[in-house]
């Protein structure tokens, strides 16, 4: 579907949501980081959140998403997701990186209800800002009800271990969402 939104810019680096498939349980989308020159420092790689126990967890990229019925999730919240399938999820999904871009894609579940869908990003190690982008969830609604279904979905998966969330920010939004769910 065409998603294809800039979520942060500094005079370095871009944050971009560069694509979307809906699902009828969700949402995967990829998120694209650009950077003007070439980093060094590792960060970049950081974008998926596939990182090693130990890992810096302060250079983590925070994202969140805010449902019209005031729902939110981030990438922030515990791992393993919940099992209620009313509550979102942000799963991370695979994804490549070099040195100066990332492209990892992520699942947003379930379907968001009508309305406006805010898109929360920050990267305080990367110098970026808490941001705030609207979306269409529409549009996402309507993408989801043309869905072919193949097969249905298992319902005997393994649980996935748990992981522990990294900081956030005080006084933003993902203290706000996170805390929530606390």
């Amino acid at each position: 579907m065409p998603i294809d939104v800039l979520l942060a810019r500094t005079d370095d680096l871009a944050v971009a949501i560069t694509g979307a498939r809906a699902f009828t349980t969700g949402l995967d989308f990829t998120l694209a980081v650009r950077s003007r020159a070439a980093r060094r420092d590792g960060l970049i790689d950081d974008l998926g959140g596939h990182r090693p126990p130990g890992t810096d967890r302060s250079r983590h990229f925070l994202l969140g998403f805010e449902f019209a019925d005031g729902r939110t999730v981030t990438n922030v919240d515990t791992w393993p997701p919940p099992v209620d399938s009313d509550v979102p999820t942000l799963v991370p999904g695979s994804g490549g990186a070099s040195t100066r871009f990332a492209d990892h894609d992520f699942f947003l579940s379930p379907i968001p209800p009508p309305g406006d869908l805010i898109v929360v990003c920050a990267w305080p190690a990367a110098d970026v800002p808490e941001t705030r982008t609207v979306l269409d969830a529409g549009a996402i609604v309507d993408a989801a009800r043309r869905v072919i279904v193949l097969w249905p979905e298992p319902v005997d998966e393994p649980p996935l271990p748990p992981v522990e969330p990294p900081p956030v920010p005080p006084g933003g939004w993902f203290e706000r969402a996170v805390g929530r769910r606390r």
